[in-house]
């Protein structure tokens, strides 16, 4: 018969020795993304995890690592009183998230609940970001969640952006709008007025890090940078998305795009080929060139790539005029017994409904 056996890691140097183990578990479990692999998560904590306190839960049967939940553990508080939340290891740098299962259904699930009910150090909330419904792990752990008898919430996050990219560039090119189609091919003009362009890819460690230097300013040049959320204007997200691009390079996921125009750079594009999906992690463009529709066009000679290369969907595009599908995502809230959690759940979800409900009822919008 098996047996399921349920083990929290709380320390960085446990943690590290998971690698091999833990990526084998992700392409088995389906669920193969970046943002889940080992080397991601390494390095997240590293820099972000910052006071807060590593609680990876991991489910083995009869030995074989089956389930993965990377966790953080931090206090807050909630009605004047300490609260323990045991959050998902996700920040507004965290592209996505989710159950790392080989088993989705069934008593995996079944025994990571159990444990959370048994656990010797309370908590008062399980908080999980950017999951996907549609995921079966997540599906799964949704429905058990109530079967265990908790109070659970599920707030829907912003959709995440994809474009299948199969078939051919002409049939998707021309099933878009024609007038933008023409509306690209007159900045496309414009661009070439202001000297000779050509878009450059770099994978090569060594010249990506290089160019990487140059990109990370073009960000700064824009919006970004005046508002500080550039990651050139904070030293660890250099530092992390610098040391990711090296593991990424290594590997041979790294695509590292710049358009230059003349002797100027003008847009810049970190993104990954990871297997056979591509994804488009962060963007800038100098905003000398915004007349151009400079972000525009690069997003046609990313999407043109990706049909060339067999890629079967580009992710995170998310300019309109593209037309992307959009992947439901959601904040999965669950509440431990007790007083304190449930005035919580109370007040952010049957309350607050009830409220938003009697403002539409007594202020009906025009």
């Amino acid at each position: 018969m098996s047996r399921y056996v349920v083990e929290e890691i709380r320390d960085e140097e446990s943690f590290l020795g998971l690698e091999e183990e833990w990526n084998r578990l992700l392409v088995r479990a389906g669920h193969d993304i970046p943002f889940l692999r080992h080397e991601w998560l390494r390095l997240w904590w590293e820099h972000f995890g910052g006071a807060q306190k590593m609680s990876v839960i991991l489910v083995r049967r009869d030995g074989e690592l089956v389930l993965a939940l990377p966790l953080t553990e931090r206090e807050t508080t909630s009605f004047g009183l300490r609260f323990r939340v045991l959050g998902s290891m996700t920040n507004e740098h965290s592209f996505r998230f989710g159950v790392i299962a080989a088993e989705p259904e069934g008593e995996a699930v079944d025994a990571l609940l159990r444990y959370l009910e048994d656990r010797s150090e309370r908590w008062d909330l399980v908080l999980l970001q950017q999951l996907s419904p549609e995921e079966a792990a997540e599906s799964s752990l949704i429905r058990e969640i109530e079967a265990h008898g908790y109070n659970r919430g599920v707030w829907p996050a912003p959709g995440s952006p994809y474009l299948p990219t199969t078939g051919l560039w002409d049939d998707y090119f021309g099933s878009l709008s024609r007038k933008f189609r023409a509306t690209l091919r007159c900045r496309a003009r414009r661009l070439e007025q202001r000297g000779p362009y050509r878009f450059e890819v770099y994978s090569d460690e060594v010249e990506a890090l290089k160019m990487l230097r140059i990109g990370l300013e073009v960000e700064k040049s824009s919006w970004k940078g005046e508002a500080g959320s550039a990651i050139a204007c904070d030293p660890t997200l250099t530092s992390f998305y610098t040391r990711f691009a090296e593991i990424a390079a290594r590997k041979g996921w790294l695509r590292l795009t710049l358009l230059r125009v003349g002797d100027r750079y003008a847009t810049f594009d970190y993104s990954l080929k990871y297997g056979n999906r591509w994804f488009c992690l962060k963007t800038g463009y100098d905003p000398d060139f915004a007349a151009c529709s400079v972000g525009q066009l690069f997003a046609e000679q990313i999407l043109k790539r990706c049909f060339a290369e067999d890629v079967v969907e580009c992710n995170f595009m998310g300019l309109r005029e593209w037309q992307p599908r959009y992947r439901r995502q959601a904040w999965v809230y669950v509440y431990n017994r007790g007083p304190i959690p449930w005035m919580s759940y109370a007040w952010k979800f049957p309350v607050r409904a009830q409220v938003r409900h009697l403002l539409d009822v007594l202020l009906p919008q025009p």
